[in-house]
């Protein structure tokens, strides 16, 4: 009885064990899966043309970013008074400048209330109108451009600053495309990637590079022009080398030679003569 008592437990002990093995196993596997790969980016706070017409925002339907996003086939929206924008760039007027103070674009969005970063949907009452401007990043291998150095230097279009690209997994020459629109947006400096055409002399407000070097976790870049505006960001992974050819199929053996005729047997012998009678 007692051996029979210590077998169990020691059986049990083993299946515990197995039990936290493929829990931890899971959880690395989860954690190490890209996450950043389809995200609603927030680009910054900004004043309104005043030559756009005035939304309506009583009659326009109440999305949120996430449903302005669905409903946008453009590289940016935006939301005014609550109301979704489709836009198709931004910069091209000086009125839409970045609004440093992100808090300028009034309480976040009705129902979205917990996402993080905030969601602003630009209901505040002020003199000049704002929008809360943001766009899509989308990203197999899950990344998100974060601004390390927001110092205001110099004149509004030439203040430099620094940001950084943040990957969930690397992928070595993997395309990654950085796109600020109409913004006045140059990269100077940039390092773990490499231009894809590195004849053009100023990189920006377009920029598309390769990822180099085996593993790493982020693309540093330094910047001159208005700062803090994230750009849309896409990325599209190395395509994987195809599989092997089929090996050619063997050559056609040879046809067997004829077979040889055997030669022809030899006549019996005659019989022997009868004996003569007696």
């Amino acid at each position: 009885m007692k051996l029979d008592s210590m077998h169990h437990s020691r059986w049990t002990c083993i299946c515990v064990l197995l039990s936290i093995l493929l829990v931890n196993a899971v959880k690395r596997e989860h954690e190490h899966a890209p996450v950043h790969t389809d995200e609603v980016v927030f680009v910054g706070c900004f004043f309104v043309d005043e030559s756009e017409a005035p939304v309506d925002a009583a009659a326009a339907a109440q999305l949120g970013t996430q449903g302005c996003a669905d409903q946008c086939n453009t590289p940016y929206f935006a939301m005014e008074s609550g109301a979704c924008k489709c836009i198709a760039s931004m910069g091209a007027t000086p009125a839409s400048f970045r609004l440093r103070d992100s808090a300028g674009c009034g309480a976040r969005c009705v129902g979205e209330e917990l996402l993080e970063p905030p969601r602003f949907c630009a209901t505040s009452i002020a003199v000049q109108r704002r929008q809360a401007v943001y766009t899509r990043t989308r990203c197999a291998l899950g990344a998100r451009f974060e601004v390390q150095e927001d110092a205001v230097v110099g004149a509004l279009m030439q203040q430099q600053w620094k940001a950084r690209i943040l990957f969930d997994s690397w992928q070595e020459a993997a395309l990654i495309v950085l796109d600020w629109g109409e913004v006045p947006m140059q990269v100077y400096s940039i390092w773990n990637a490499q231009l894809v055409d590195k004849s053009r002399q100023v990189m920006g407000p377009r920029l598309e590079v390769f990822l180099k070097g085996a593993m790493h976790s982020e693309v540093g870049l330094k910047l001159r022009g208005p700062p803090g505006i994230a750009p849309r960001l896409l990325c599209v992974s190395k395509a994987s080398p195809p599989p092997p050819s089929p090996l050619p199929p063997p050559p056609p053996r040879p046809p067997s030679p004829p077979p040889t005729p055997l030669p022809p047997s030899p006549p019996p012998p005659p019989p022997p003569p009868s004996p003569p009678p007696p």
